[in-house]
């Protein structure tokens, strides 16, 4: 059976639940891409689209058609509640969140939507697991919108490497010399004992996206702080002990990697 076949069926809902998984994960691929299309195409779809996810959403393939097929049809608030209860049960996947940056960008919000295709693309090449803090961001960008995100120039950092974001990175160039993402509490009260500094008055901030902070340690020890401003990447501050000058060697280095990283820009 193909999307003709559902086209000319008296009841597609039955036509469509009587095709096993493939033959309507093909069909429902068909229906998106058929033109010019019928009079009953918009109904049609809709009903074979909801077929699909409602028997077959634990398979990833057909999970992502339904789900793109019915953002086709304008169900956009059916499609953010399916992903946000998705990322809540911490059962997402690449697809889930290739399908969320669309339905943001038809929701009008164009950046917030790029930074969810990014990590996306991260997710599906590297495998690694979403931090608890990034999930949370996705589904409030999901829930509403995020105008912070959406006031960033994305001609200057759209192409953040937000895998980056995720793990401590070797510096090229400088021996045992690492950067960390700052995420968390623990890592902002770390820093501050170690750096005597107020980097524990940032943890609001940090886990609200409102600033980024970014650490430099040597052979595992803080020696540096660094903090970015997300709307723009302009560097707002890098200090050393007890809030002293950095390294001046150490930070052009460093520097030119966060722009080579996309991380920050000059």
């Amino acid at each position: 059976m193909s999307a003709a076949d559902l086209l000319l069926a008296t009841d597609p809902r039955v036509a469509a639940s009587t095709m096993h998984r493939f033959e309507l994960t093909h069909a429902v691929v068909e229906l998106r891409r058929i033109w010019p299309r019928p009079e009953n195409h918009e109904r049609v779809a809709r009903v074979a689209a909801q077929v699909l996810l409602d028997d077959y959403a634990w398979q990833n393939h057909a999970r992502a058609v339904a789900l793109a097929t019915l953002l086709d049809l304008g169900e956009v608030q059916q499609v953010i509640n399916f992903l946000v209860a998705r990322l809540e049960a911490e059962e997402e996947t690449a697809g889930d969140l290739y399908v969320g940056a669309r339905a943001i960008r038809v929701a009008g919000r164009r950046n917030t939507g790029s930074w969810v295709l990014g990590l996306a693309g991260q997710l599906e090449t590297n495998g690694h697991q979403l931090t608890p803090e990034t999930r949370q961001l996705i589904i409030e960008a999901l829930r509403a919108p995020r105008q912070d995100f959406e006031d960033i120039d994305i001609n200057a950092i759209e192409e953040v490497d937000l895998h980056a974001l995720e793990v401590v990175t070797p510096i090229p160039g400088l021996v045992n010399t690492t950067l960390r993402p700052i995420k968390s509490r623990g890592q902002c009260d770390r820093y501050a004992s170690h750096l005597q500094n107020c980097a524990s008055g940032y943890v609001a901030r940090v886990k609200s996206d409102a600033c980024r902070l970014f650490g430099i340690e040597v052979d595992g020890k803080p020696v540096e702080l660094i903090e970015v401003r997300p709307s723009n990447g302009r560097i707002v501050q890098w200090k050393g002990y007890a809030n002293g000058a950095a390294d001046p060697v150490r930070r052009r280095v460093v520097e030119s990697f966060l722009v080579d990283q996309r991380l920050a820009v000059i």
